[in-house]
């Protein structure tokens, strides 16, 4: 069961990365908020902390299809040698061994995942930069005359489209990564099932 949970992990984080990224965009609209805003900031520290747990996700996951084909290898030879006690606590230990890394390694991404909710959580209660940004837009509107206000929307223009074709981009990565980790996630189930 633990290796068709797989196929629900890469579609959800796909999915994730991809809203979250559409999320930033709207509530960041430029790339200077990002690190010039408390909003920006805890955004930075979550990313820190959910990047890690998923390459950490990936590490268990090829782990837990190692020890589900070396659980399937295991089988037929101890059944081929049940004379042999050495296969056999030989296999044992290898298993043993295994369960302990994939144990360890769950318990630090549990870890992490926790730390990724306490911060998504400052997250949450944090005002995003967009609604200061439109207080004071309409505050500079009343007080600046027209000529300056097309200059700053000019500019800000010019930054919020090379923000939106880094989202579009990193985007595209996500998905693209997500379909290959599918596709290689499936063939490992194949196999294992075979």
């Amino acid at each position: 069961m633990l290796t068709y949970f797989s196929f629900v992990a890469i579609v959800s984080l796909s999915i994730i990365g991809i809203t979250g990224l559409y999320l930033a965009l709207v509530h960041l609209q430029s790339l200077n908020a990002v690190f010039n805003t408390l909003y920006g900031n805890i955004l930075i520290i979550k990313l820190s902390l959910a990047f890690p747990m998923i390459l950490i996700g990936r590490y268990n996951q090829i782990k837990i299809q190692k020890y589900m084909t070396l659980a399937k290898k295991i089988k037929p030879n101890n059944e081929n040698n049940n004379q042999d006690s050495d296969v056999l606590l030989k296999d044992n230990k290898k298993r043993e061994n295994l369960f302990n890394t994939i144990n360890k390694s769950l318990r630090i991404e549990s870890l992490i995942g926790i730390s990724v909710l306490v911060v998504a959580s400052f997250l949450s209660i944090t005002s995003p930069p967009s609604l200061a940004a439109t207080t004071t837009t309409t505050t500079n509107q009343v007080t600046n005359d027209s000529s300056n206000t097309s200059n700053i929307n000019l500019s800000t223009n010019t930054n919020n489209l090379g923000f939106f074709a880094m989202i579009i981009i990193l985007s595209v990565v996500i998905a693209i990564i997500g379909l290959l980790n599918f596709r290689k996630n499936q063939q490992k189930v194949k196999d294992i099932h075979v």
